[in-house]
């Protein structure tokens, strides 16, 4: 009884055993049939680069990148480092994964193989990368770094700062080659995830800088730094490390030579936050009064000093180029006290000059002023007044002056007809709006012959229309402050040749100018003014009403502002 139990035992353990067995083949066989196609086996490698399990589309990406990534090196000659490192890409080379990753198969009789899917793929093999050249682009890189003529520029050696020392850069050797050399090294490249060398036999060409010469420059150098330098000035000393003085050094290849010195900018920064805090002393202020153009009372400040950080760049070049020793004695210089200026002016004509001047000299620009006093106590000041300046549209009023005597002429009638508008109305827009096509076309029916007779006739001998401007090769009309102011002080006076009412249209005309922001905008009465406006130039002609005294104020600038005129005028006005 008991044998047959056991007997019965066995049969059935050995029949769920098979059972069991066979599940699990079933199982793993289905397995393998459902294996994506479209993902890498689970140990796949590709040319050392496990991929197992990746998507096929993801593994040819990252394939592709990483050939595309690895670079060849251009060696010349019997040169250790490459002259040139290239991508493949540069070379019109393109090398694709995607046929060898899609073709490697699994196949379904090979999945019906228990655990194929384990060692599959340690016994099939990979296609080859396949690899597209561009021979145009091949061409373009060896006309661009070889040139027509296979000529490999030698590189000089330099230097360069390295932690605590000076180091050489080598130099190489450039070399004449042959375009057949060329393409045949080149031709030998293959696909590969190994970074690749070729080697291109040259005719040696020296650099003119060798490694032995740099090599001995910064030997040099780092001899005579390697202590660190003390600078002294009078009883106080700072002593800097090797690294700072390397931290400032300039090193400049000049084709033919190499060349060590600290920066300036570096140098003195360095030396003013030590060396020079400590012996530094600020100046005091030198107070000045002046009247008018006299000094009359200075009180001197103390005079300070500083680094001569100039003179102290210059010793430390020296010493590092081959000085001896390894302490500078920097200088010392002196720094004059700083000037206030305290100004008074008399209300003269020499204390309305003085302001001009003082004016003139503490604003930007170039300044030519006159001021004629009408009435009052008849003042006459001027700065710079006879200098010439272009007119920009301050001419308009010899234009209207001459245009008036013709209209009492009657050789022209306020009707008749200029640039579509009668005269009178253009007239009037030359002086109120500064209409250039106004003028310009009155200029050329008057003559610019006549204009400056009319003006010469007036005694007023440093205005013209036809002048030569070597600037712009051509004729240009120019005029002084003066002149202007003798012309408008004879028009307010009633002195030019011309009746009461031209007189009268044009000084109406003028008050009623529309650029108001130079001498009107600094005075506080009404002004008739012709303003001139053109590249830096910036004009103001006035007559001023004021109630003290009626005056005539003409400034004219070159490079300034219509708030420096303003000013100007406003500071005029208030010494009366």
């Amino acid at each position: 009884m008991g044998q047959n139990n056991i007997e019965s035992g066995i049969k059935l353990f050995t029949s769920r055993t098979f059972l069991i067995f066979a599940l699990l083949y079933f199982l793993l066989i289905v397995a393998q049939f459902l294996y994506p196609t479209d993902r890498m086996l689970p140990f796949a490698n590709v040319d050392g680069v496990n991929v197992g399990f990746w998507q096929k589309d993801d593994a040819i990406n990252f394939l592709d990148d990483k050939y595309a990534k690895q670079k060849i090196n251009v060696y010349i000659g019997s040169n250790k480092q490459p002259s040139i490192s290239v991508l493949p890409s540069e070379l019109g080379r393109t090398d694709s994964n995607k046929s060898r990753i899609k073709n490697h198969s699994y196949p379904w009789y090979v999945r019906l193989v228990p655990f194929s899917i384990l060692w599959h793929e340690a016994i099939s093999s990979y296609l080859p990368v396949t690899s597209i050249n561009n021979q145009a682009k091949i061409k373009d890189f060896l006309a661009t770094h070889v040139g027509e003529d296979c000529n490999f520029k030698a590189k000089n050696a330099d230097i360069v700062p390295r932690k605590d020392r000076l180091v050489v850069v080598p130099s190489q050797l450039g070399g004449k080659c042959t375009m057949q050399d060329v393409l045949s090294e080149f031709a030998k490249i293959d696909a590969s995830l190994d970074a690749q060398n070729i080697r291109i036999p040259v005719q040696p060409v020296e650099p003119k800088i060798s490694s032995d010469k740099a090599r001995a420059l910064a030997s040099s150098i780092n001899q005579n730094i390697k202590d660190g330098i003390s600078i002294k000035a009078e009883d106080v000393t700072v002593k800097f490390s090797t690294k700072d003085i390397l931290d400032w050094i300039i090193v400049k290849n000049k084709g033919k030579k190499l060349s060590v010195a600290v920066s300036p900018n570096k140098t003195k920064k360095a030396l003013d936050d030590t060396l020079g805090k400590k012996i530094a002393r600020a100046p005091g202020v030198t107070k000045i009064t002046t009247r008018d153009f006299a000094e009359i009372k200075r009180v001197n400040g103390r005079r300070g000093r500083k680094l001569d950080t100039v003179n102290t760049t210059k010793q430390l070049n020296d010493l590092i180029r081959g000085g001896s020793g390894n302490t500078i004695h920097a200088k010392v210089v002196t720094v004059n006290p700083r000037t206030q200026w305290h100004q008074i002016y008399t209300k003269t004509s020499v204390g309305l000059s003085a302001l001009m001047s003082n004016f003139a000299k503490e604003h930007n620009g170039v300044y030519g002023v006159q001021m004629v006093e009408l009435g009052g106590k008849g003042r006459h000041a001027a700065y710079n007044s006879a200098r010439q300046f272009t007119t920009a549209s301050t001419y308009k009023l010899f234009v209207a002056y001459s245009t008036l005597k013709k209209v009492e002429a009657k050789k022209f009638k306020w009707n008749d007809k200029i640039n579509g508008k009668t005269l009178s109305a253009c007239f009037d827009d030359m002086i109120v709006i500064s209409d250039n096509a106004c003028a310009e076309a009155l200029i050329r029916k008057i003559t610019k012959k006549k204009l400056d007779a009319d003006i010469r006739a007036l005694g007023i001998y440093n205005t013209t229309f036809q002048a030569w401007s070597n600037a712009g090769g051509r004729s240009t009309n120019v005029t002084t402050a003066k002149d202007l102011a003798s012309f408008l002080t004879k028009l307010e006076t009633g002195t030019l040749p011309i009746s009461g009412s031209s007189r009268s249209k044009l000084i109406n005309a003028m008050k009623r100018n529309v650029y108001r922001s130079g001498i009107p905008s600094g005075s506080s009465a009404r002004v008739a003014n012709k303003v001139g406006f053109l590249w830096g130039l910036l004009h103001d002609a006035a007559i001023v009403y004021n109630s003290k005294s009626t005056y005539v104020l003409v400034i004219m600038t070159d490079g300034s502002s219509w708030s420096n005129i303003a000013e100007l005028s406003r500071k005029i006005e208030n010494l009366l």
